[in-house]
């Protein structure tokens, strides 16, 4: 949904996919009944397809990389070019499964803060059912705070890992996180029901299912 001032951004970086990156946005498209923005984060794939997206409506800002920076400094590209209370983290080899709607997205983004059964608060909200076994954050799509993560950033906390599904810079750096979630008494929240998103199921690889 595209025509209303966006209160969501919607962050998808991208190397060298482009089938996957297409069915992605198109997913999006298809199911997000949120106003929306769609950055898009080409990192040194080298080919067009980034902006025939962009002439096709599929997203809205382009950021393009001549080479490419990594998964960290690439999320970074991107996440520095949201804006708003709330970003949706998005992996390309991923895709919407069913709506978002906007009655959804008010009782998804109310509970940031909010205190859950164990005592902990939602610092950032998987919206692909399935948590990834390796870390706080999944490797699936989800939301978080656009403020939580640039505090995080400015802080040091990130380096150049990123955060949410990009964090491949080692065991070290997710500790890292992890122990910001533990004293901050944060959870990455997983809500009991339905999912939104799931991987495309041809093209996605994961070495770790």
């Amino acid at each position: 949904m595209k025509y209303q001032e966006p209160i969501l951004s919607i962050f998808v970086l991208d190397y060298s996919k482009p089938i996957e990156s297409r069915l992605c946005l198109e997913s999006v498209q298809r199911h997000v009944r949120v106003p929306y923005k769609v950055v898009f984060v080409d990192n040194g794939s080298g080919e067009d397809y980034s902006l025939k997206f962009l002439q096709e409506g599929l997203i809205d800002q382009l950021i393009v990389n001549k080479d490419s920076t990594g998964l960290g400094i690439g999320t970074r590209d991107g996440m520095n070019a949201c804006f708003g209370q709330v970003t949706m983290m998005l992996q390309n080899d991923q895709i919407f499964i069913r709506d978002l709607t906007m009655p959804e997205f008010i009782s998804l983004v109310t509970n940031f803060g909010s205190t859950t059964e164990n005592g902990k608060k939602v610092g950032s909200i998987n919206l692909a059912g399935q948590v990834a076994p390796d870390g706080i954050y999944s490797e699936r799509a989800h939301l978080i705070s656009t403020r939580f993560y640039k505090d995080m950033e400015r802080n040091n906390v990130l380096g150049y890992a990123g955060a949410g599904p990009y964090h491949d810079a080692g065991p070290w750096r997710e500790a890292q996180i992890q122990e910001l979630y533990a004293r901050e008494n944060l959870i990455h929240w997983t809500p009991a029901i339905m999912p939104w998103v799931r991987d495309n199921g041809v093209y996605a690889l994961r070495d770790w299912e």
